[in-house]
């Protein structure tokens, strides 16, 4: 069927609108899928951009870690790792990748490792292992590996992500502390001093020289009832409370103290205490230091009593001089009379007395040098052996029949360089005071022996020096003595024995005899326990000497020669010049050094001798004599002196080569002298 022309139009134009409608369609779904397009790209380089910043972060954050961060495969081969690794491991940047664990470690680590490695494989399991690595320079580092296996999409283990942690300064650090640690605890452990802490009045730790000192275990102080002030002696009580005093007002007592602490069974240590207050437990506690120092108290106590000693020597050293020539006027005077009266003379009976009481002032004055270690001796080397053997039969007279006498000598004793007089005065007066002590009856012991003293004794002991010695030790069995008598004994006039029954010079003179010997003396006593003396002499290495002194009989006391007598005491130099000149001597008298050289010099006769006082005002009695030698050179000197044996030696005086007499003296002992003196010289004729 035709269409007519206007059909056909409306058919095209239909059809033409269509291809329009279709041509629109068209070109807004290729808009809209170009705009899918866009907004696709957009979001995908997001994406793209967010990972990128992810893997930065990451790998920065990979690249700061202080640990190391590794990718090892199956061989342990390094396929990944960061700086930290790198510098764990001590190679170069870049040197790691490639190489594997086996190249830093030893055969039997590495062992070690793969049969963990192994394990991890199968059970394809994380594991965290710690193990040592040697570095291309040898340094050893010990290092701790977290290792997590990392599988395909198949479940297979592909490789090993691990994180290493260094170690070394760890390991090291806890090692330096283990090492302090142990330190500390064998200090605290090994101390000498007592060491404890304290905290609310508790003990929580005491060390071991604690628990000897004062007999406390650590179970015992710590259990609830037990109070540090049981631990402190009574005298030291109010100390130790007025510093909790002193805490509770905010005030901080002194660190360092000293207190009398108190032992379980009841023994007072003095002790000294170092404190500090430390946070223990979010406590404040005490840590606290106890040396004691029982030792450096008796230091202490022997030290004020040498010093004691010596004041009382000085004292009686200065009173010496004053005594001796009072006695010695007293007793010249008293024995010129008597040699004009007839023994049957009442009047001769009456100055024997007098004469008896001179000597006894005589001996006291004498005993008081002694003590001072200022009296003059006349050492010997002797044998301790042969005088106590020779004094044997004497002493068993002097203890009575009441007394054993036990005596121990030692085979090839030492010689010993002392007095042999003064040596027997201390055994008689020794012997004396343990017959004193044992009134009915006992023991007494006389033993000798050689010992070497070390530095170790010495310490200990204030008056000891190392060396040998030769000790001379007497015991008895008597009732002892206390710790304050043994503290005096040694003073002169200090005596326990009953008014008349002694003088209280008996061991203070033994005491200045084996002082003055160089020698020391050690006393041990309890009440009730008997008493030992120890007398330590030094060994000397001269030859034993044989001494025989033979007096001049009294007939042959008289002579005719000139002697000037010098003595600024007109006392003295009365009895001189008056004993002289009854005895036949020409004599000149001087008061002092300068009249008796303008008499010397003015002489118109020889002078045999001159007799002077060495300590005189102005000029002494050595400057005197020097002062003369141009004079007559060779002139003979007897010096005497009332002064002590040290202050005479100060000035130069005695040695072995010069006459010297001590003040007091009696006529005839003074008479022998100076014959002696002018028989051992030649005359010098005056000019």
């Amino acid at each position: 069927m035709e269409k007519n022309p206007k059909e056909t139009e409306e058919l095209i134009l239909q059809i033409d609108t269509a291809r329009i409608f279709l041509a629109e369609e068209e070109e807004e779904e290729e808009e809209a899928s170009l705009v899918v397009s866009l907004k696709d790209i957009t979001e995908r380089k997001r994406a793209v951009e967010a990972l990128r910043e992810s893997e930065e972060k990451h790998r920065y954050l990979v690249e700061q870690m202080m640990d190391g961060i590794t990718v090892v495969d199956l061989e342990e081969r390094f396929l990944f790792v960061n700086p930290a690794a790198e510098h764990i491991f001590g190679d170069p940047k870049g040197g790691l990748v490639g190489r594997t664990l086996k190249d830093f470690m030893s055969t039997e680590e590495f062992d070690r490792i793969q049969r963990q490695t192994e394990e991890r494989r199968i059970h394809k399991s994380s594991n965290t292992y710690q193990t040592e690595i040697i570095r291309p320079d040898g340094e050893k580092r010990q290092i701790l590996v977290s290792a997590t296996p990392q599988l395909d999409e198949e479940g297979n283990l592909k490789d090993v992500f691990t994180m290493i942690k260094d170690l070394t300064e760890h390991k090291q650090a806890e090692e330096a502390l283990r090492e302090s640690e142990a330190q500390y605890r064998i200090l605290i452990e090994q101390s000498n001093d007592a060491i404890y802490l304290l905290c609310e009045g508790k003990f929580e730790i005491i060390n071991p020289r604690f628990s000897q000192m004062l007999g406390v275990t650590p179970e015992e102080v710590r259990e609830a009832d037990f109070n540090f002030m049981d631990l402190v002696a009574p005298q030291s009580r109010p100390l130790i409370e007025e510093r909790e005093r002193m805490r509770e007002r905010g005030e901080e007592p002194p660190r360092q103290y000293e207190f009398t602490a108190l032992s379980k069974d009841g023994r007072e240590i003095p002790v000294e205490a170092s404190v500090t207050r430390i946070l223990y437990k979010e406590k404040f506690a005490t840590q606290g230091i106890l040396h004691d120092i029982t030792e450096r108290k008796k230091l202490e106590a022997q030290f004020r009593q040498a010093q004691k000693m010596e004041a009382v020597g000085r004292l009686a050293g200065g009173v010496a001089h004053d005594f001796n020539n009072l006695l010695t006027v007293i007793g010249g005077n008293t024995s010129l009379a008597m040699m004009t009266l007839m023994p049957d003379d009442p009047l001769y009976h009456d100055l024997t007395q007098v004469q008896k009481a001179a000597e006894r002032a005589s001996n006291l004055t004498r005993q008081l040098l002694v003590f001072s270690r200022k009296q003059q001796m006349q050492p010997k080397v002797i044998s301790v052996n042969s005088l106590i053997q020779n004094m044997e039969k004497m002493l068993g007279r002097l203890i009575g029949e009441d007394i054993n006498i036990d005596i121990q000598l030692a085979e090839d004793l030492w010689k010993v360089k002392i007095d042999p007089g003064q040596f027997e005065q201390i055994i008689m007066n020794l012997c004396i005071n343990a017959r004193d002590a044992m009134r009915d009856g006992g023991l007494l012991s006389l033993e000798t022996k050689n010992i070497i003293l070390t530095d170790d004794y010495t310490a200990v002991h204030v008056d000891a020096y190392p060396g040998s010695f030769v000790v001379f030790k007497i015991s008895d069995t008597g009732c002892g003595m206390t710790k304050d008598v043994i503290s005096n004994i040694f003073d002169p006039f200090f005596t326990t024995k009953a008014e008349g029954e002694g003088t209280g010079l008996g061991l203070s003179t033994v005491f200045g005899i084996v002082k003055q010997s160089e020698g020391f003396i050690n006393v041990y006593s309890e009440p009730g326990e008997g008493t030992t003396f120890k007398i330590y002499l030094p060994r000397t290495e001269e030859d034993v000497e044989q001494h025989i002194q033979e007096l001049l009989p009294e007939g042959k006391l008289h002579g005719k020669e000139t002697i000037l007598v010098v003595e600024d005491e007109e006392g003295v130099r009365n009895i001189a010049v008056r004993t002289l000149k009854r005895f036949g001597y020409k004599v000149i008298e001087a008061e002092n050094g300068g009249e008796g050289y303008l008499k010397c010099r003015n002489a118109n006769y020889p002078i045999d001798l001159i007799i002077t006082d060495i300590i005189m005002p102005e000029m002494n009695g050595k400057e005197f004599v020097e002062s003369i030698k141009e004079i007559c050179p060779d002139v003979k000197v007897l010096y005497m002196s009332g002064y002590t044996y040290n202050i005479i030696a100060k000035k130069g005086i005695i040695d072995t080569n010069v006459s010297f007499i001590s003040k007091p003296f009696e006529s005839l002992p003074f008479l022998r002298k100076v014959r002696e003196t002018l028989d051992k010289k030649q005359r010098c004729p005056a000019d």
